[in-house]
């Protein structure tokens, strides 16, 4: 799995209080860290960005 490897890196990301939003996501549990569930999850919210832009371009 994926996320053992990069288990460390996640963890110093939270631990280190720079990234507090992710902190709070990351630390709800438990979470589907299925790649396919976390692309879908991340290319929602990119497109939603993207409509938001064009919105305002529009």
């Amino acid at each position: 799995m994926w996320t053992l490897g990069t288990a460390p890196i996640l963890w110093d990301l939270v631990s280190g209080g720079r990234f507090p939003n992710f902190a709070g996501v990351v630390s709800r549990a438990p979470f589907d860290y299925d790649l396919d569930t976390l692309l879908e999850f991340g290319l929602q919210r990119l497109l939603d960005g993207y409509a938001v832009l064009l919105a305002k371009a529009g």
